[in-house]
């Protein structure tokens, strides 16, 4: 399996891994599989007190080749939309095995962080996955200047629509939920965290906001999808902070709180506000 090419990003140095061109990249489910055999692995040789595998040299060799396989299916993925979630767990196996296990792998974790650098600028590649890699470089690169900007990052996705921006943000969050939640208030103003995390918060704010209704409407289920990654006080601590930018005293906890389904809400919102259009545009109104 050859590797070729040199890194462009600024954190990594040395060769990067383009894969050869085979029909084998475009099997979907491949992937998935890996990652799941390469977590369970992983498990296994970290953690194992039954079998007696613990660093064992057998589940050694299978974490190191399922990763360079793993990686080399993962940059010879093409695709659109859509969140494919097996994926997005072999890019999180891909992860923790370099972090965890780097001294069996045969690709040094700065190859990796080159490869994740290329996928998440790949406009080729699904756009989930260009969210992923780019969490994954940032979890791996210990400089985190010069790891990418989330904030900025972001914007350009905004603009193939938030179909696109919810897809590319469920990748994200399923590599790096830290760059969200790591400067977020705990609840009583006070931040916390590390590397331009709230300011990612506010331009996603400030995104969605600027949505035109019918945009928000169609997107609201690929964002709300990604925000699922967090879990409820991960949840209410954004809530609280969305809060605080809008100059609002109250409970975060209770937007997350609502008597329906918020989609149903806001379809709802949008079918009254047609009613109202139609009605306005047939002089059908109420009379004052």
């Amino acid at each position: 399996m050859a590797w070729r090419g040199r890194c462009s990003t600024p954190c990594c140095a040395g060769w990067t891994g383009t894969p050869s061109s085979s029909s084998e990249n475009s099997l979907p489910g491949w992937a998935g599989a890996l990652g799941e055999i390469l977590s369970t692995a992983l498990g296994l040789w970290r953690h194992d007190r039954v079998f007696g595998v613990a660093h064992g040299p057998l589940l050694a060799a299978v974490i190191g080749g399922t990763t360079t396989r793993l990686l080399w299916l993962l940059e010879g993925t093409r695709g659109g939309r859509g969140v494919d979630f097996p994926r997005l767990r072999a890019v999180v196996a891909a992860r923790d095995a370099v972090l965890h296990a780097p001294r069996v792998l045969s690709v040094p974790p700065e190859t990796v962080c080159a490869i994740a650098w290329r996928i998440s600028g790949d406009p080729e590649a699904p756009i989930d996955l260009r969210g992923a890699a780019f969490g994954l470089h940032r979890a791996l690169t210990r400089d985190q200047g010069t790891s990418g900007d989330p904030a900025e990052a972001v914007r350009p996705v905004a603009k193939a629509g938030a179909d696109a921006l919810g897809d590319w943000l469920a990748g994200l969050f399923a590599l790096a939920r830290d760059e969200v939640t790591g400067t977020v208030g705990d609840g009583h103003g006070h931040g916390h965290g590390h590397g331009g995390a709230e300011s990612l918060i506010d331009v996603l704010d400030r995104l969605v906001c600027a949505l035109p209704d019918d945009a928000f409407l169609s997107g609201l289920p690929a964002l709300r999808q990604a925000f699922a990654f967090f879990p409820p006080r991960e949840r209410e601590r954004i809530a609280g902070r969305l809060l605080e930018r809008r100059g609002v005293r109250g409970s975060s906890r209770s937007l997350l709180r609502t008597a329906a389904d918020p989609l149903l809400i806001a379809r709802a919102r949008d079918l009254e506000e047609s009613v109202s259009r139609l009605l306005a545009r047939y002089d059908l109104g109420a009379t004052p």
